[in-house]
């Protein structure tokens, strides 16, 4: 069975991915984004000047996204891993979907995301 992720869309995450191995990350391109004049690695851990509640890891990029891996979740029945894209527009904007059709401009100005 090959690598698999789930795409999910909740009205307050936004767009997500889940799988139940981490073995998907291996077909991301493993190419360096640059946000706010920081040039940020796979396995690098960020908050992209606090976008993010807390630091968490850069593994790569996918079409035009870039993917964060979120952490995991387990059950009785399974382990769960979740991964946050982002589109990295230019070094200072970034765009996240919150629907099929639509999502939100991201601007980092005076030190702030708006």
């Amino acid at each position: 069975m090959g690598a698999v992720y789930e795409k999910h869309l909740c009205g307050f995450q936004g767009i997500y991915y889940t799988s139940n191995t981490r073995e998907w990350e291996s077909n991301l391109s493993k190419r360096p984004i640059t946000v706010c004049g920081e040039t940020i690695y796979p396995g690098d851990k960020t908050t992209l000047n606090d976008f993010f509640s807390r630091p968490i890891e850069y593994l790569g990029k996918e079409d035009n996204e870039a993917v964060f891996f979120i952490g995991s979740d387990e059950n009785l029945f399974n382990r769960t891993y979740y991964y946050e894209p982002v589109l990295v527009v230019k070094d200072n904007r970034i765009f996240k979907m919150y629907s099929n059709n639509g999502g939100r401009d991201f601007n980092y100005i005076n030190q702030k995301w708006k």
